[in-house]
């Protein structure tokens, strides 16, 4: 589990776990959203977003991506939230061992399956 960022917090870096489809395995598709809500929110004031290559599986089958963002951190947190409103879709982060979500749902990080892409 500590090789999965996020894990272990990072002051200048924020962690975050996207649900995307199965089929797309990765956040990629996931980031091209990025350009719809462009037109409504301001970009961060500087910094960027990456994805981590890292997929999750929940035992119910939802899967996320990882990414994470540094620079205008609040900004980024912002922006990454407007887009899964955008696709309905749920965030997630780590605490401790578990998978929280942004829909109240837990997951321990234990029964979840890990890959990196």
């Amino acid at each position: 589990m500590e090789e999965l960022p996020g894990f272990v917090a990072l002051e200048w870096r924020e962690f975050r776990y996207v649900q995307v489809a199965e089929a797309a395995a990765s956040s990629r598709g996931w980031f091209h959203d990025l350009l719809d809500v462009a037109e409504t929110l301001p970009l961060p004031a500087e910094g960027g977003c990456v994805e981590e290559r890292v997929l999750v599986r929940t035992p119910d089958g939802l899967v996320f991506a990882g990414l994470s963002y540094r620079g205008d951190i609040e900004g980024w947190r912002r922006y990454v939230e407007a887009i899964a409103r955008h696709r309905h879709c749920v965030i997630a982060l780590i605490e401790g061992n578990e998978l929280a979500c942004s829909d109240g749902r837990r997951y321990r990080l234990a029964d979840c399956i890990r890959w990196f892409a």
